[in-house]
């Protein structure tokens, strides 16, 4: 299904969003650091037909214009609250990857409202791994382990956000202490890891798992950290499933 691009005047700028399907409950796509809304185009076509899904460009990346210094998590959060109420996209199921994962929870926390149900896909910052270099070091382990395609991808969005934003996010990112956010969640919430992620260990998957008032935990076979871009069709069938779930504590699973 061909995602179509929107345009909608929240947080004080823009908002960039492409969308498909016009049935089914809201379903918001959290992109992760320096990327944009293609970076889930695969799996956001994959779950249209069951869902109205949104994937927002955030206010510095994609098409969407950004202020001049960069939004850490928690202002990327109240941005991305605004454009949810704006573009009544809520109460939506959530789904992040990566950074997008810390801004999912700061959505969760802080606007319960806005979020019917939470998928942490890769969820960052992982704290077994000591200091900023460490994550750098993972992270370029881990991007032998994705699809060619994703490298395109993250050098066409790095390159429109420009270095330095994406530098000032990662050290906001870093700084953001969303571990101690995890317990105060209250919705339904679904850890997904790639067994391969080099980012994402399974014993910080689970320690975010285990830190959920309502958590489940997911391993996607094959995937690495961007499940949506090696696993799009498994990533959406356990979304879907978790979405049309009546428990409030979601099942774990290996699919």
């Amino acid at each position: 299904m061909e995602l179509t691009s929107r345009w909608t005047a929240a947080a004080g700028t823009l908002v960039h969003s492409r969308a498909g399907g016009d049935a089914g409950p809201p379903l918001v796509l959290v992109h992760g650091l320096g990327v944009a809304s293609p970076y889930w185009e695969r799996t956001a076509a994959a779950l249209a037909p069951w869902f109205r899904v949104h994937a927002p460009d955030l206010p510095g990346f994609g098409h969407t214009i950004g202020p001049r210094e960069a939004l850490d998590v928690h202002q990327l959060a109240e941005a991305l609250a605004d454009w949810m109420r704006t573009a009544d996209a809520w109460p939506a199921v959530v789904v992040g990857n990566s950074m997008g994962c810390q801004i999912t929870v700061d959505l969760a926390v802080c606007h319960p409202e806005l979020v019917r149900r939470a998928v942490l896909v890769g969820p960052t910052i992982d704290r077994t791994a000591p200091g900023a270099l460490s994550q750098v070091f993972r992270l370029v382990r881990n991007g032998f382990r994705e699809p060619p395609r994703q490298f395109w991808i993250v050098a066409r969005d790095y390159a429109r956000a420009g270095l330095g934003r994406v530098l000032r996010t990662f050290l906001a990112a870093m700084a953001e202490p969303t571990e101690s956010w995890y317990p105060r969640v209250s919705a339904p919430t679904l850890v997904v890891r790639g067994e391969r992620d080099a980012l994402v260990t399974a014993e910080w998957a689970a320690r975010v798992t285990n830190a959920l008032p309502h958590g489940g935990l997911v391993t996607l076979r094959g995937a690495a950290h961007t499940a949506n871009q090696a696993a799009p069709e498994a990533l959406a069938r356990v979304v879907r499933v978790f979405a049309e779930e009546q428990s409030a504590e979601p099942a774990g699973g290996t699919p």
